[in-house]
């Protein structure tokens, strides 16, 4: 009996999540969610289990256009500009690995550098940057940068409007103007800044128990599980910028603060019942959610297809979210969603303690979350991302359970024990 109850808890509890981006500078309040590869109509969902403010990932999209990591010279062609299928015809080169289930690998050299040419590389063909997730060899999950992180270090390295605060400095602006060149152009050809870690994060199969409830102080009620990876539900992503004199930099010339320049992105990663209630149940109009509050009806993936607003594009399903593109910026948002609210949703329903068991099935429970993290001020304030349900991330951090809300409620806290970590599944 125990067996089938920890089988329909798992069951319950996991369901389709998007991985997303956001920035949280920025000039729309709302902070508009994005897909995770711009430019692009693809939807990158995964199956999972949420826990502690970490996604276990049961599943992956398998068609090869919504990979999650990148294509590989050997073995894949680009077809109109998207990875293509396997080539059987095509042998790989001895001692190189092929892909894991949804990330790439790393390849290095003897003396620990990265090997460009074993390594997956989309800039070869359309010279366009994009988030990709790729396995180091030491077991880190790290996401490729985008276009975005490199108009931050664009925006660092600006000459325009520079700070002159000594008289010195006219005498040296030549040689000053060559160096801020030649330093943003090495950080963008830089390891640390194309791959950024994503803290918390594992990639390749895993097996364990699943801690799902505390009856009492004996009796726990766990189930056996197998995953893919992890990934943290929230990360602040820190594009690099070397400890360096002008890093800090304040005279001849003043660049500290313009070397902090930040869109604050986050990589996040949601339920899909949420964004899809967002966009289909917020009026522009009114700023507020419109539904009906007994009987709430949130389309399900398999009917998002048909109800979409661009006939042409064909239903796929990788395609399933209304996306529109900003004018003048090449950028992508998934219409009428936000995360100052999501997040606050999700630090209530996956970090704290308040809600052990957030039903992710029911639509009734899913606008009564939204509408509560879009309304109320003092449930924004508790659950918010620097609340005190959680450790604040900084840059580079990923988002984590506090240790006083593990405290509170140790019995109901969920626990994933994991063994065989990287057990040689690539």
């Amino acid at each position: 009996m125990w067996e089938h109850i920890a089988a329909h808890l798992v069951d319950s509890n996991s369901t389709d999540f998007v991985i997303c981006t956001t920035n949280a500078v920025n000039k729309n309040e709302a902070l508009p969610l994005c897909p995770l590869e711009q430019g692009k109509r693809v939807d990158h969902i995964v199956r999972g289990i949420p826990c502690n403010g970490d996604l276990y990932l049961l599943e992956v999209e398998s068609d090869y256009r919504a990979f999650l990591g990148e294509h590989h010279r050997h073995g894949r062609v680009l077809v109109d500009n998207v990875l293509g299928p396997p080539d059987p015809n095509v042998e790989l080169p001895e001692g190189l690995q092929t892909n894991g289930e949804w990330y790439s690998h790393i390849h290095r050299d003897e003396d620990g550098t990265i090997n460009k040419q074993d390594t997956p590389s989309h800039l070869a063909e359309t010279h366009t940057p994009r988030h990709r997730f790729f396995k180091d060899v030491d077991g880190t999950v790290k996401l490729y940068a985008a276009r975005e992180e490199e108009e931050v270090v664009h925006e660092r390295h600006r000459n325009d409007e520079i700070e002159i605060t000594s008289a010195e400095a006219y005498g040296q602006w030549a040689q000053f103007n060559n160096h801020l060149s030649q330093r943003a152009g090495n950080l963008l050809s830089s390891e640390e800044f194309n791959f950024m870690p994503i803290p918390h994060a594992t990639a390749g199969k895993q097996t364990g128990k699943l801690t799902l409830m505390s009856v009492c102080k004996d009796l726990k009620l766990k189930a056996n599980i197998e995953i893919i990876g992890t990934l943290p539900m929230l990360t602040r992503l820190k594009v690099h910028n070397p400890d360096d004199e002008y890093a800090n930099m304040t005279t001849p010339f003043n660049l500290k603060t313009q070397m902090r320049y930040s869109l604050d992105k986050w990589l996040a990663i949601v339920p899909l019942k949420w964004i899809v209630a967002q966009q289909f149940f917020w009026n522009a109009d009114t700023k507020k959610y419109a539904w009906d509050e007994d009987n709430p009806r949130i389309p399900s993936r398999q009917a998002l297809g048909p109800l979409g607003r661009d006939p042409v594009v064909p239903v796929l399903p990788w395609n399933v979210l209304w996306t529109k593109e900003l004018r003048f910026s090449n950028k992508t948002e998934y219409q009428d969603t936000s995360f100052a609210v999501i997040a606050t949703a999700m630090v209530y329903a996956f970090f704290s303690t308040s809600a052990r068991f957030v039903n992710l099935f029911s639509d009734k429970d899913t606008m009564d979350l939204l509408d509560r993290a879009h309304k109320m001020p003092m449930f924004k304030t508790e659950y918010s991302l620097t609340g005190p349900h959680v450790v604040p991330a900084q840059e580079g951090e990923s988002l984590r359970v506090s240790k006083t809300s593990r405290s509170a409620s140790a019995f109901n806290l969920p626990e994933m024990d994991l063994m065989a970590a990287f057990d040689g599944e690539f």
